[in-house]
């Protein structure tokens, strides 16, 4: 990378398949794991930010968040909607929001760069009208999944800046209610074409790839 000069490594290290990072607050959610050799420890991910940091590289952590989030509920199944409907995670529970408070206050004595990516792409929200409590919650609150998600967002992107991050979400976020993320976001395009990084209202828009339409 040094060579290439490219000085961030985007480490999207979580995501519906395995999670196989330690995360001292939450020790289960590594149960989720491929399995117990394919795993990394805190003491392995403070060596990779070590031997990036001697290169120039800043290491940017991705949890994606409330999609591709299967692989939590191995260790605590009360993140899924219901045994039969395991993502995205469960938007009416406020332990799912304790158990990302607990990731980024574990993921901050270690990924020291400015930035944390929340993901936000490609989420299903079928789960959320399929399964019976999620369903009452969302009725009391006055909310409808579009809602929903949007909240999810942005409670996750409150705590991320509450643990000094400044965020990055996919761009489904910013094509949803972009006028309500954080001011700082940065908005992380991988779907349609933008020929150059730029900023459209608060946010700001960097391009990851290309899709052919």
């Amino acid at each position: 990378m040094t060579y290439s000069k490219l000085n961030v490594l985007h480490w999207h290290i979580v995501d519906e398949q395995s999670f196989p990072i330690e995360i001292p607050s939450y020790p289960k959610l590594w149960n989720g794991s491929y399995s117990y050799s394919e795993r990394y420890t805190m003491p392995d991910a403070i060596d990779i930010v070590r031997y990036a940091e001697k290169r120039g590289v800043n290491v940017l952590a991705e949890i994606d968040v409330p999609g591709h989030a299967r692989s939590w509920g191995v260790g605590y199944p009360e993140l899924w909607p219901s045994d039969s409907c395991r993502e995205p995670l469960d938007v009416s529970n406020n332990f799912t929001f304790k158990v990302i408070d607990g990731i980024l206050s574990d993921f901050s004595k270690v990924f020291k760069f400015k930035f944390a990516h929340l993901g936000g792409d490609e989420v299903n929200t079928s789960c959320w009208t399929e399964t019976p409590h999620i369903k009452e919650w969302l009725n009391n609150n006055h909310m409808n999944v579009s809602d929903a998600y949007r909240y999810f967002v942005l409670r996750a992107q409150k705590i991320a800046i509450s643990h000094g991050y400044e965020v990055i979400n996919w761009e489904e976020t910013f094509n949803n209610f972009g006028d309500k993320l954080d001011r700082k976001t940065v908005v992380h395009n991988w779907y349609f074409l933008y020929h150059e990084k730029g900023s459209v209202g608060n946010c700001r828009i960097i391009h990851a790839c290309t899709k052919n339409q």
